[in-house]
This record gives C-alpha cells, structure tokens and sequence, in this order.
C-alpha cells in the first residue's frame, strides 16, 4: 500500500469466525487483482505484455466448470461491454469479495459472479484455521492463529510481508494463475 493509505484495523480475538460455508474449502480457488482491462496495470505492476492471456489462459487450464473461485477483488475496469463475454468463459463458479475498483453492482452481474460480498473482510474457520479474507491487507491484533489471505498490493511489498499472517494472492504473485486453497495452506505450512 501506499504511504498515503492506512490499515483497516481488526482484533481476531474479537472477530466471530463461523464455520466456512460449503463452497469455502480447501479445494476452493482463490484469486485477486486480474484487473482486466486495465489499459495501464501491465506498466504500473511489470506484467508480461500479455498478461491478461495468460491469466485467462491459466484460469481456463486450471479451473474446471464444477470449481469455486474466490476472487479478492479488483476483477476488471474499462468498458463494462467488454466484462460480460470474458466473465462468462471463465470456468468456474465464481464468488466475488469486491476490491477498492469494484464499486457497484455491475461487475458482479457482468462476470457472472454466483455472489459478490459487500463487506470489507469475512472470517472463518476452516477446520482448526481461522482465515480472514479481504481485498486490503488488514492490521491484525491479537491473531492467535489467524491468518488474512488479500490482495491490492500487486506484487509491492508491505510491511506485513513475510510475517506468517499476511499471504497477498495478487496474480502477480502468483504466477498469473489462481491458486487452489488446499495446497495454499501445504505449501505455507498454515
């Protein structure tokens, strides 16, 4: 984030972590910052000439029609005219957790998002893990286990980076792809 922004602040002591709803599991794929259509996003964050491709590519090659996809927000800007035939090829039944450029309804509707939540972050259990999920990295007090899975940062280092709490799910971290939870979780030895 920049030095302009500050953190939205939450106690995980405080926070009522229910049980994740079934289409939240470790086979569920996650995402964040696709930003298609975003003519100036390859520059600002050095993505591959053709970055947007790659990440449709990816998404296709690994998501099969009868997958979950959380993305984290900041699906796509541009003409909306565009958003409706790219939304509706990737595989996949999508879930939307709406990031700073997704104001509004459209971009839910538009990519075919099963649904898209207005809150800033959810929390849940997943098994004995606590996971809070958020577009903005959030300050965690007091977390006890939990750990918060974002984006927005793209591929900027924040001062949460490499703390065991905070695992930014931007794609360009991430190789342009999205990742499977389940071996999210091996991986990072959550």
């Amino acid at each position: 984030m920049n030095k302009f922004e500050t953190y939205q602040v939450i106690d995980a002591s405080k926070e009522d972590f229910q049980p994740a709803p079934s289409w939240f599991a470790e086979n569920t794929f996650l995402i964040s910052d696709t930003h298609f259509f975003h003519v100036n996003i390859g520059r600002y964050c050095q993505r591959p000439e053709n970055w947007q491709e790659l990440i449709v590519q990816n998404w296709k090659r690994l998501v099969k029609p009868e997958d979950i996809v959380l993305h984290l927000g900041d699906v796509a800007l541009g003409k909306k005219s565009d958003w409706e035939n790219l939304g509706k090829s990737l595989t996949g039944v999508k879930y939307l957790l709406r990031g700073n450029h997704d104001r509004g309804g459209s971009v839910g509707t538009l990519f075919g998002f099963a649904h898209a939540f207005s809150e800033q972050f959810l929390c849940f259990l997943l098994g004995h893990r606590k996971i809070i999920l958020s577009h903005r990295p959030l300050k965690v007090l007091n977390p006890n286990g939990a750990v918060n899975f974002h984006g927005h940062i793209h591929n900027n280092p924040c001062e949460f980076e490499n703390d065991g709490i905070h695992f930014n799910l931007s794609v360009e971290v991430l190789g342009y792809c999205p990742v499977r939870l389940g071996e999210f979780l091996r991986e990072h030895r959550i």
